[in-house]
């Protein structure tokens, strides 16, 4: 799905699911490899991870993890390049959140995962930043919104920041912790607190913090105050959606009554006129 009209397009896959320790080892060894052959990425390259637990397939988790996703969306989307903004192959998660309710997610297993899969608003839902869609294809959860990179730094630390995310929604997520980063609209101030809820050491936290863009901040800040206002709106649209779609039905049910009505009134006219005719 690259795009590129000189060099040859590649994708670069592992073949199974990897531990930490190696996925480390081989990364390092792999982005050797492609530097020494000038191996380069563009604008339409991606790097995708999947992650993998046996704990994923349950709907707390997932109710958790988009909660936490959608709050911490913008501070994760401002370590990426541009490109990755408006990008239709990594949509933004924040507007399928607000959209879609996930806490209305059956509990069956098979049902979650096939429920998941399903297409959102028109398009293929693996295409967002965080895509279920994977459960079902591969039993994973994939993250799409990184850019493309042979660089080894920067996927080791991804996954070691993603490695924190899956860990804090696991074991340590709190509700008030999350609504509270979710209602923040993005700043120096956000950021340490999201990585502070992820409890990144230093090190990691300052090689993000060097690899955050400020451009877009305006543009984030829009998205996330605007989808915190849409949350805060669903709840009586709905209502009044239903109320609507309830006044439409009995609306429904009385034209169909005053059509039969009718009907019988005509066609006891016709019979009466037949009758004199006779």
């Amino acid at each position: 799905s690259i795009s590129e009209s000189y060099y040859e397009p590649t994708e670069i896959k592992s073949t199974h699911g990897l531990s930490y320790t190696k996925l480390e080892r081989t990364v390092k060894k792999l982005s050797k490899v492609l530097t020494e052959y000038d191996v380069l990425v563009n604008k339409t390259c991606g790097f995708h991870v999947h992650v993998s637990n046996k704990r994923f397939i349950n709907k707390k988790f997932i109710v958790r993890l988009a909660h936490t996703w959608a709050a911490i969306e913008d501070v994760l989307m401002s370590t990426q390049p541009r490109s990755r903004y408006n990008n239709s192959y990594c949509r933004r998660f924040l507007l399928q959140y607000v959209k879609d309710d996930k806490t209305k997610l059956p509990r069956g297993k098979d049902e979650l995962v096939h429920q998941l899969s399903e297409n959102y608003a028109g398009h293929d839902s693996r295409y967002y930043t965080l895509n279920f869609q994977a459960l079902e294809k591969h039993g994973t959860i994939e993250i799409r919104l990184h850019s493309g990179t042979v660089d080894s730094v920067k996927v080791i630390a991804w996954v070691q920041l993603m490695t924190a995310l899956f860990e804090y929604v696991i074991e340590n997520y709190r509700f008030d912790e999350v609504t509270r980063i979710m209602n923040m609209t993005i700043s120096d101030e956000k950021i340490d607190s999201v990585f502070k809820l992820l409890q990144l050491p230093d090190a990691l936290a300052n090689h993000f913090k060097g690899r955050i863009e400020r451009f877009g901040f305006k543009m984030l800040e829009l998205q996330q105050t605007s989808a915190v206002e849409m949350i805060k709106l669903k709840p009586e649209q709905d209502k009044l959606v239903k109320k609507e779609q309830e006044t439409r039905d009995k609306l429904r049910t009385i034209q169909n009554a005053y059509t039969e009505y009718q009907n019988n009134f005509e066609r006891s006219l016709a019979e009466i006129e037949a009758q004199q005719e006779r």
